[in-house]
């Protein structure tokens, strides 16, 4: 192991919209970056790739017999990591979709919580930068489907 000095640098900025006219509809987005060097020039490493998170929501009060019912839809686009160290090597960009709903429903006073996510929505293959998976080429996570129930225990 070799000790040397680096320098760090990041940044993270993010907006999360609210139209005033449409108040049941929210709009977000965040973009992140590090980058890190050692004084000699070389690249650090275990860096992540610069990142781009947005999400669109839609969510009300009550929707027929459902509570809080949410649809939403969101996004995470890595830029390509062309910045690798000594013993990394370059990792592609990539996009990857997920959505998801959920409500609650009241049953006989009992709220139940229910929703379905769609993680990895096209099914793509991807490394992530920082996976310690991706010398041996195991892609990440494809599609994932969750189905949620949530049941409130109270004890009084």
């Amino acid at each position: 192991m070799i000790q040397t000095n680096a320098e760090l640098f990041g940044s993270e900025a993010g907006i999360h919209f609210h139209p005033k006219a449409i108040p049941w509809l929210h709009i977000k987005g965040v973009y992140s970056a590090v980058k890190g060097k050692k004084q000699k020039g070389d690249y650090l490493p275990f860096i992540p790739a610069q990142k781009f998170r947005y999400e669109i929501k839609a969510e009300k009060e009550k929707l027929a017999f459902l509570q809080h019912p949410t649809i939403w839809m969101s996004a995470l686009s890595a830029l390509k990591q062309n910045h690798p160290s000594k013993f990394e090597t370059e990792t592609d960009g990539y996009t990857v979709v997920n959505a998801g709903l959920s409500a609650e429903i009241l049953l006989n006073n009992q709220a139940l919580s229910i929703g379905l996510t769609f993680s990895n929505l096209f099914n793509t293959r991807y490394f992530e930068h920082l996976s310690t998976l991706k010398s041996m080429h195991y892609y990440n996570q494809g599609r994932n489907i969750s189905l949620m129930l949530k049941v409130p225990l109270a004890i009084k």
